[in-house]
């Protein structure tokens, strides 16, 4: 008898095609549920609900093919759109019922209403299995438009104009206004064969077809000489809008919302990360832009659920994306809830799933039943396992309805599925392949059923072989069947052969596996014999083994007890050990726990610093746990800290008896010293080869010989984790050769553990801030001492400028920020969690210092006497914050600010600050600045003095009296103020005057400087003012103070002798430049050049028309040519200036010249042009009448009529250019105006003339050839 006789293969579709699996019913009735599925039908349940945020409602649910993603989307599918209320979840509600999810499955159905109740409010299904769209939007619009077709819904009724719609009224368009279109064969543009003539492409547009949209855009832009078709454009609303608009027409139906649920939408994103026509990170924006708007309205929103087979950002680097586009898949996978879903050993849905592939014939299920008792044998055996353990009475349903799987190759075939899947290789595709490979065409014996017949753990090698090829373990694998050949090698009969086989393939796949396939003695024995491993039946297991590890093939960890594959006997593994540990130096515990982090986080995992919970005020604090020798722990600092743990390693007994002694009358202080009476025993020894191990295990060796390292590595980790709990763990406090010593406490504290400490620590810590005040605030750190928030950052200097500014009488107690927002957390967890604000008639106000209660009165006023305190030198805010760290207080950093803004608001203006820039920042950039101070700005009596004829002083030389305070202080740092603001006015130039007064000078001085205190300054006037220390005296004698005022009113008025200096000596230089200009003849021709030379030459020009100059005159020209104010103009750039006003004058004077010369030149020419008597007839008839005096030629006094070069006229030769007569019309002169290529030649002669000349240099060329080819283009 055949196996196949009494069992054969269902052949059923082992996959789930969404859309159907949604009409089948009868899938409920059969689902089976898991951890995963339980998970998310809580999630879904909370994601109906109408306070769920958008992101609640955006669902990821990815595994690898047979997972039972499709089932559960089926499930959950039919559950938001039908309810549950049918009896085909019945038995599906009770089987949660069953495994304690009671409540969910009342929840469920209280939740789904079955159609006919008329509370229900289904949810609308779109199903989408992958896409051939062009984008995920097409698709997502094509989804609905099917699925509302499928429902008998008009898509016009629900849904605004889409892109397909526009589309087709823009064809419509074209075609009426050009016909041609519609004959048209469309292949013929070169644009894609899918549609031959406009007519196809229209009805595919009409049907929704994925590619039509994507050929129609194509077509568009090549008809349209590339204009791009943007549906938005012609009308058709987003998607966005669509599913919104949909959804909200829906609920009139009495629908909840739409459910899009995509099967395969991985194969979406990777077309959409490999298809070079579309646009990745438009469509993962549009995506997150859907989630975010239209799941997130609380009635008529969209539930989406996009079934993958990994999570959205490992789809990144698969598909090898560009990183701009990994970092958005990654952004975007925040928008969704992602969970994983997979078929678990430990859970009996895959088992039943596999069951139901399985058919037994009548004969074959009598067969079975008699062979019970093998059954029994199999499942007592699989009970002793822990791979079973969670299946309980299940195993007896794995061992006979899967038959003939054994259920460890069951359980196994169910691992590996999740980890090598693909699409026609899952768990479910496993039973059809060995029927066609003829493996169940073996014989049977009817006594000897559930025995040597049944398919064990080695035969999935072969059917999972290539899978695990292709995910990286190809070496293992050749290295596995190399090892396979040597399996004859001592001539061994074949059964012996098989049996080492079949280890050989267990103990790898177990490897491989991980987990609960743990290859022990006793899961082999189960595995391969259903036996214990010492009964006879495992004998031949024990005998493969044995010359298995002979072999060096396998080797048995000899810690953990797991037999593993490629075992090296040829190697010494512990001479490698011993030498690696040779190579590091022999030292102390402590330097090795310091110089080797990775010794101390391993061994000693407490090490670090620890976060305690927060304290009755919202404080969180910290504290951190070192390991020093006696030598190192010194003075130990707890800056940022709240407490501080040392783990004393001590070389002796008698060591750590010195230490402890060593303790006594030292200041109290969170500092906890764990001291250990127990001899370490060779413990560095230990740490010693822990380290030569871990430098061997970095080095390349075989992965047997790499096995083994790790096992006897693990061998001894567990040694010298072992020994320093023994030392400064339970044991020793249990045994009391431990203790724990607070620094100034005599009492060992009494704790049982590390977790036990830390709740002591709380206690001590919490009674140490006796003087705390709240700090509700976690966002940014700001209820951390000693966190890692930054004091100085924007949003704190924004909130201290807040507090500065606050004026009584607001709306709100939150500065004005919205409620809801970061910044308003923050106040109202530090302002308002102390009670500092106070309600109004006039609106809300700062409470003042006296209407301040409990601690954070005492904190503001000993703010207060820190910064209102007089001293020699300014004040570090850093070291105010280190006041208010440390105990009793432990504010945070980044909260104090705040506290000092409120501290000082009314007085601010009585400190000044040896940074500049505003106030709130310097508060908050103290906090990590040391060199950031403050000083209480009250002046002495020497300064008070000074200052007084300062005010006077200014006074007598301002013109506009000032209002000067009452206040002595006041009036004082005012004098110093407003005697600043007027060293502004003064011009640059005048205080770089070397003529201004020397003392004059070192007042103006003391306002330099970056950041310069208002007290710096205050010392360097008395020094300037009073130099003789004559008004040092509490009151000064009057005559002392006249005398002062009266020196520095002629201080002060010095700078205006310099003024009227410089004003003088620069109008008079330039009086002079331009002198010769007032008889010159030919003032008006030079005025003209002047306007051609020069940007500013017409208004230069403009200005010297008018001589003599006048003031005004001169002081307008000097600020033309300089490009500057008059007062800010320098000696320097005053000379530059009138020099160049100078230099127009030579340089328009020697164009004038030269142009006179050229046109003495032009007279004395006797060529003329060869031009025939009828062109000179032509030429005669068209003279005009035109003056010759222009600024390039100007008219020469004296000479007679000559003819003009290329005629017979004699006439008084006119410029080479025509109509320059507007200068002196009363001289008339003929001139043909059709000349012009004849005086081509003329101006060619000149060229050639000047160019032979040496007295014409080059800036008078070019001002000639600028001249000429000015008026030419004018006239041309």
């Amino acid at each position: 008898m055949k196996l196949s006789d009494i069992v054969s293969v269902r052949r059923e579709q082992a996959a789930i095609v969404l859309e159907d699996g949604l009409k089948n019913k009868a899938l409920a009735r059969t689902f089976t549920p898991t951890q995963a599925s339980v998970m998310i039908l809580k999630k879904v349940l909370r994601a109906v609900a109408p306070d769920a945020a958008f992101n609640e409602r955006a669902f990821n649910w990815y595994g690898t093919y047979g997972a039972g993603k499709s089932r559960l989307a089926v499930l959950v599918g039919q559950a938001l759109g039908n309810g549950v209320g049918g009896p085909e979840f019945g038995t599906f509600l009770n089987r949660l019922t069953d495994i304690g999810e009671a409540t969910l499955a009342k929840s469920l159905k209280n939740t789904f209403l079955p159609p006919d109740d008329e509370d229900a409010r289904p949810y609308f299904i779109v199903p989408l299995y992958g896409t051939r769209s062009t984008s995920i939007q097409a698709a997502l619009v094509e989804a609905l438009y099917a699925a509302l077709v499928s429902a008998d819904i008009d898509p016009a009724e629900l849904m605004p104009k889409t892109a397909f719609d526009v589309a087709l009224d823009r064809i419509a368009a074209m075609l009426e206004q050009s016909p041609t279109f519609a004959t048209e064969y469309l292949p013929s543009r070169n644009i894609g064969d899918e549609y031959l003539a406009l007519s196809d492409l229209q009805q595919a547009l009409r049907s929704r077809e994925a590619t039509a949209l994507g050929f129609f855009t194509r077509w568009h832009k090549a008809v349209t000489f590339g204009i791009d078709f943007v549906p938005e454009n012609f009308g058709a609303k987003s998607f966005q809008a669509i599913y919104a608009s949909a959804a909200a027409a829906l609920q009139k139906r009495r629908y909840r919302g739409i459910a899009v649920i995509w099967d395969e939408f991985g194969n979406t994103i990777e077309d959409m990360l490999t298809n070079s026509t579309r646009n990745a990170q438009a469509e993962i924006s549009e995506l997150q832009s859907f989630i975010e708007q239209v799941c997130a309205p609380s009635q008529g929103h969209t539930l989406f659920i996009g079934l993958t087979h990994v999570s959205l950002a490992e789809y990144g680097p698969r598909q090898g994306a560009a990183e701009g586009i990994r970092d958005n898949l990654t952004k975007i996978e925040g928008r969704f809830n992602i969970l994983k879903i997979e078929m678990k050993a430990a859970e009996s849905e895959g088992y039943h799933l596999l069951a139901g592939q399985v058919s037994k014939s009548e004969a074959g299920r009598q067969m079975l039943e008699l062979a019970s008792d093998n059954a029994q044998q199999v499942i007592d055996a699989c009970q002793q396992l822990n791979l079973f353990s969670h299946l309980g009475a299940e195993v007896d349903f794995v061992v006979k309805q899967c038959y003939p799987l054994h259920p460890v190759t069951t359980a196994a075939l169910l691992a590996l599925s999740n980890r090598f899947a693909a699409a026609t290789r899952t768990a479910f595709h496993f039973l059809p392949e060995l029927e066609d490979h003829g493996r169940l065409n073996v014989d049977i014996s009817q006594d000897a059923l559930y025995q040597q017949e049944l398919v064990r753990i080695p035969d999935l090698i072969e059917y999972y072989g290539e899978r695990m090829r292709r995910s990286g373990l190809e070496e293992q694998l050749d290295a596995h069947y190399k090892n396979l050949s040597q399996l004859g090698s001592d001539g061994a009969d074949a059964r012996d052969v098989a049996e080492r086989r079949n280890v050989m393939s267990t103990v790898f796949l177990s490897g491989v596996l991980d987990g609960d396939f743990q290859p022990k003695d006793e899961f082999l024995a189960v595995a391969l014999h259903d036996a214990g491993f010492d009964s006879p039946e495992c004998s031949e297991l024990r005998s493969a083994l044995a010359w298995l590890n002979n072999a060096g093939l396998i080797w048995k960890n000899p810690t953990t007890h797991l037999w593993k594959t490629g075992g090296d006997g040829a190697v010494d593994v512990e001479k490698l050990i011993e030498q690696s540990t040779e190579n590091i130096p022999k030292q102390s515990l402590a330097k090795y726990l310091r110089d080797f982090p990775s010794l101390a986080n391993d061994v000693l995992p407490m090490l670090g610093l620890h976060t305690l919970d927060p304290s009755p005020a919202g404080i969180v604090r910290r504290y951190t746990i070192e390991a020093k020798s006696v030598a190192e722990v010194g003075q130990i600092n707890l800056t940022n800290l709240a407490a501080k743990a040392v783990i004393v390693l001590t070389s002796n007994l008698e060591e750590a008896q010195q230490f402890e002694q060593s303790l006594l009358g030292k200041q109290r202080a969170n500092i906890f010293y764990w001291i250990s009476l127990t001899e370490p025993r060779n413990v560095d020894q230990l740490a010693r080869r822990y380290l030569g191990m871990s430098a061997l295990l970095a080095q390349s060796h075989n992965d047997a010989t790499k096995t083994r390292l790790n096992a006897k590595f693990e061998g001894v980790r567990n040694d010298l984790k072992a020994s320093f709990g023994r030392l400064y763990g339970r044991e020793g406090l249990r045994e009391k050769t431990t203790k724990v010593i607070q620094q100034g406490e005599a009492t060992p504290i009494e704790v049982g553990s590390w977790h036990g400490f830390a709740a002591r620590v709380k206690q001590i810590v919490d009674a140490t801030y006796v003087n705390e005040v709240a700090a509700r605030a976690p966002q940014r750190f700001y209820n951390v001492l000693g966190g890692d928030g930054i004091a100085d950052a924007k949003i704190n200097t924004d909130i201290v400028d807040a507090i500065l500014r606050f004026k009584a009488g607001a709306a709100d107690d939150l500065l004005g920020e919205v409620e809801t927002s970061e910044r308003a957390a923050i106040i109202d967890g530090v302002l308002g969690a102390n009670s500092m604000f106070i309600r109004r008639a006039s609106g809300w106000d700062f409470k003042t210092l006296d209407e301040l209660s409990g601690n954070v009165k005492g904190v503001v006023e000993e703010v207060r006497k820190h910064l209102f305190r007089r001293r020699e030198r300014s004040y570090s805010l850093y070291d105010l914050r280190r006041v208010f760290e440390a105990a009793p207080y432990g504010i945070p950093a980044c909260a104090l600010p705040l506290l000092i803004a409120y501290a000082v608001r009314e007085d601010l203006g009585r400190l000044t600050w040896t940074q500049s820039g505003s106030a709130a920042k310097n508060i908050c950039e103290g906090m990590v600045n040391e060199r950031i101070g403050v000083r209480f700005a009250d002046f002495t009596g020497h300064q008070l003095n000074v200052l007084e004829v300062v005010r006077h002083a200014l006074d007598e030389v301002n013109e506009d009296k000032f209002a000067w305070l009452l206040a002595e202080q006041e009036a004082a740092r005012q004098a110093v103020e407003q005697l600043r603001d007027w060293i502004k006015m003064i011009p640059e130039p005048i205080l770089k005057s070397p003529k201004l007064d020397k003392r004059f000078r070192e007042i103006a001085d003391a306002f330099k400087g970056v950041a310069v205190s208002i007290h710096e300054v205050v010392d360097r006037l008395v020094v300037a003012v009073d130099p003789h220390r004559e008004l040092g005296a509490k009151e000064a004698p009057y005559e002392a103070k006249k005398k002062a005022r009266e020196t520095l009113v002629e201080i002060l008025k010095a700078y205006r002798q310099v003024e009227d200096e410089r004003r003088f000596e620069f109008l008079s230089q330039l009086r002079a430049a331009v002198e010769t200009l007032e008889e010159d003849p030919e003032r008006e021709a030079i005025l003209a050049e002047i306007a051609t030379l020069d940007s500013e030459g017409v208004r230069v020009a403009e200005l010297l028309r008018h001589l003599p100059l006048s003031d005004r005159a001169c002081i307008a020209l000097i600020e033309r040519l300089s490009g500057a104010r008059f007062d800010d103009v320098s000696d320097t750039s005053a000379g530059v200036a009138i020099g160049k006003l100078g230099s127009f004058i030579v340089t328009a004077r020697r164009l004038i010249a030269r142009a006179a010369a050229v046109h003495a030149t032009l007279l004395a020419s006797p060529q003329t042009s060869p031009i025939d008597d009828e062109r000179e007839q032509d030429d005669t008839a068209s003279f005009t009448t035109l003056s010759p005096a222009t600024p390039f030629w100007p008219q020469v006094q004296g000479t007679q009529p000559q003819a003009v070069p290329g005629s017979k006229s004699t006439t008084m030769p006119a410029p080479i250019w025509p109509d320059v007569a507007r200068r002196n019309e009363s001289t008339q002169t003929a001139h043909p105006t059709s000349e012009l290529a004849d005086w081509r030649v003329a101006f060619k002669d000149v060229l050639t003339d000047w160019s032979e000349r040496d007295d014409i240099d080059k800036d008078e060329m070019v001002a000639l050839l600028q001249a000429f080819i000015a008026e030419l283009e004018a006239k041309v």
